[in-house]
């Protein structure tokens, strides 16, 4: 009886191990978007689950349905984005962020974030 509740106990924890390091990396990227002045920071951080992973995204700033520019970066494992944009900014505007990323290949759904320029 022992053995067969320390079988199951140490199959449990394999299974729960396995899980928590899937859920850890499945944790959804943040994109950011805030304002300096009249001035759009943008950023997100990519980590893909192993080293050799390639990571690529495409970030576009949005005023409306105008697109008011667009980054693509790549690197592997991580991709830390960071990037500025103030032509065409305005006061009291609201702005949105949108990504696109791939990891390994593999596309994942569209993030995006809206914010208001309180310049």
């Amino acid at each position: 009886m022992k053995r067969r509740i320390c079988a199951w106990t140490a199959l449990l924890m394999l299974v729960l191990s396995m899980s928590a390091s899937a859920v850890a990396w499945a944790d959804t990227p943040t994109p950011r978007l805030s304002f300096t002045g009249t001035t759009a920071n943008c950023k997100i951080d990519i980590t893909a689950p192993s080293k050799t992973d390639a990571v690529s995204v495409t970030v576009k700033l949005w005023d409306g349905s105008t697109c008011l520019k667009t980054w693509t970066q790549s690197s592997t494992h991580y991709l830390f984005f960071s990037e500025t944009h103030s032509k065409g900014i305005e006061t009291g505007e609201t702005y949105k962020m949108t990504v696109n990323y791939t990891i390994a290949g593999k596309s994942y759904p569209q993030l995006s974030v809206s914010a208001v320029c309180r310049g």
